[in-house]
């Protein structure tokens, strides 16, 4: 059944959402960051009118992943309202201490990069929904005929001005905040995260069509462009000081641990294997075309081949590429995978017994769930919920005693997934076929052959509240937020709601009023069990109403958007607990 939209729930959750961080902005941090509270709100009117007239006129993009609204609202304003909920955080700790006034400077940065890459998204629609529905307007001439005029390009010029005049106060304000050449540093690398966003909006349209709408592919856009664009500051940073003091630079100081740098290495190197890759077999497959003979043997090796060529450049990522950024940028001296043991033998009784720990609960779960799968006879919905349940027997433990150990499995599990991903989209022998067919047991209407990301959302939905959790001792229950939402308020939302639910909160969606209300108690009740093991060991009054509120609007969002829930739900929810 095709998508047909609405009015309502979504949009009025992303406003409780900015309400709650404009009014933390008002007792907490305005003096401090008032242009960034009013960018937050015109941001939030702009997407709200543009999904307002994108919905009136039933407009898709017509790339999107079907039976799925745009999601303009909510692609927009989820990465700035992370990292203005940062700012928020960071006003608590003030001081004239320079590290800390020099990571309040780079959310800074960060927020209004999210800001400027949101004001394209925004423009970048409306113009596709211009050109799609192109209205004509009426006049009338002195003869008192009517004729009909093209408004379509005079809104676009209109349009055209407003965002480029929007784009010039983001990066003015920005640079008006920094000084000397970090500001300059800054607002280059800012512009080009801006036109890398918009670039990485339009391959992943046009590279998997189908498989996203476009606030799910501005939210991954986006997260991804910040991330590279951290890395790329961190590089121009390092070369820039082996030229001049560090005193004379005025750079920001480079954040992050040898954690955050082997992840980054990792992640960095394995996006560029799928381009590398491409080259190869292009360059191979061309060779053999303009070749005059037929080399049968070479043909019947042809699935050899494309395998040594994913392994090898695969390998020179891991093994060459990676290890040199981690040394030119980083300055660790050590390799790639010495420095991953080391971590890993830091407590080695601790770490390697969780380790076990995890190996087991997840080979006794994969073939549990593998054969409940394969017999058919349980709702696909609920074997999914199972991994939910699994992330988190395996994640608790973990972010309670080992937090930093859990951000470096998380990424070694993310590097895993995309290996196995990519050999399953590339179809590399012989496993590729293998892994398509073991992956399809799960899937749902978000995936598609060119690409299943369920597997991706969840990982990401659990890791991403504890790589953002820059200052896990001060806000601890907000590492938590995605295996709370994701593994216990959805799972317990689709199991009551698929058992008892009669309720439904819209006639599009099969949400109910029993599964949600039941993922927001069950959240409530994680919580509650939870605090005592933090550091703080409780929570005031004031703290219990804040979550209460936070647990609420996450389950709402879960609720009402047909979104990756998987993706947003988490991050609204970690924003919504940093404050």
């Amino acid at each position: 059944m095709e998508f047909v939209p609405e009015f309502g729930g979504e949009e009025t959750v992303v406003f409780m959402v900015i309400a709650r961080m404009l009014f933390a902005f008002f007792f907490e941090g305005l003096r401090f960051f008032i242009y960034e509270a009013l960018a937050l709100v015109l941001l939030t009117a702009a997407a709200f009118l543009l999904e307002i007239v994108s919905k009136r006129r039933n407009f898709q993009h017509p790339q999107s992943r079907p039976g799925a609204a745009s999601g303009i609202i909510l692609g927009a304003i989820t990465w700035p309202t992370v990292f203005a909920a940062h700012l928020l955080h960071c006003v608590r700790f003030v001081s004239n201490d320079e590290t800390m006034l020099s990571g309040i400077k780079r959310v800074k940065g960060e927020f209004w990069v999210s800001i400027a890459c949101s004001i394209r998204f925004l423009y970048v629609m409306a113009r596709e929904l211009l050109t799609k529905s192109a209205v004509k307007g009426t006049t009338y001439t002195t003869e008192g005929k009517v004729v009909a005029v093209d408004c379509t390009n005079l809104t676009l010029s209109n349009m055209k001005f407003v965002h480029g005049l929007a784009l010039l106060l983001s990066f003015f304000t920005l640079s008006s905040s920094l000084s000397g050449l970090s500001g300059a540093l800054v607002v280059t690398c800012g512009f080009f995260q801006v036109w890398g966003c918009d670039t990485l909006i339009y391959y992943i349209f046009s590279r998997f069509p189908a498989c996203a709408t476009p606030g799910e592919g501005i939210l991954v856009a986006e997260g991804l462009t910040l991330y590279a664009g951290n890395a790329a500051f961190y590089g121009i940073s390092k070369v820039t000081l082996l030229f001049m003091s560090s005193q004379s630079s005025g750079l920001l100081e480079i954040g992050g641990d040898d954690i955050d740098a082997v992840l980054q290495a990792i992640l960095l190197a394995l996006l560029l294997v799928p381009s590398l890759y491409g080259v190869i077999n292009e360059s191979m497959a061309s060779q053999r075309q303009d070749s005059k003979v037929v080399d049968k043997d070479l043909t019947r090796l042809g699935d050899l081949y494309k395998a040594l060529h994913f392994l090898i450049v695969l390998g020179f990522a891991m093994l060459v590429l990676a290890p040199w950024w981690l040394y030119l940028v980083r300055g660790l001296q050590q390799h790639l995978f010495l420095r991953i043991l080391d971590l890993v033998l830091d407590q080695p009784l601790q770490r390697l017994t969780l380790c076990g720990y995890w190996v087991i609960v997840l080979g006794i779960s994969l073939a549990h769930i593998y054969e409940v799968a394969k017999n058919g006879k349980t709702h696909r919905i609920i074997v999914r919920k199972y991994y939910h349940l699994v992330s988190v027997i395996m994640f608790v433990p973990a972010l309670i005693f080992e937090p930093d150990f859990l951000r470096l499995a998380f990424g070694v599990a993310l590097a895993t997934f995309l290996v196995i991903e990519m050999i399953r989209a590339l179809k590399i022998p012989p496993l590729g076929a293998i892994v398509h067919n073991f992956m399809k047991a799960f899937t749902d209407e978000r995936d598609s052959d060119l690409l299943i990301v369920s597997h991706f959302s969840l990982l990401l939905g659990c890791a991403m509240p504890l790589w953002l959790n820059i200052s896990h001792n001060r806000r601890p229950l907000a590492s938590f937020a995605g295996i709370l939402s994701v593994g216990i308020g959805d799972t317990m939302a689709s199991i009551v709601g698929l058992n008892f639910g009669s309720w439904r909160l819209t006639k599009y969606t099969k949400k109910t009023l029993e599964g949600t209300l039941a993922g927001i108690l069950s959240v409530i009740v994680a919580c509650s069990l939870i605090i005592p093991f933090l550091p703080s060991g409780s929570f005031t009054v004031a703290q219990w109403s804040s979550l209460v509120f936070a647990t609420l609007c996450s389950g709402l969002v879960e609720a009402y958007t047909t979104q990756l829930d998987n993706l947003f739900v988490p991050l609204i929810f970690y924003a919504l607990l940093c404050l």
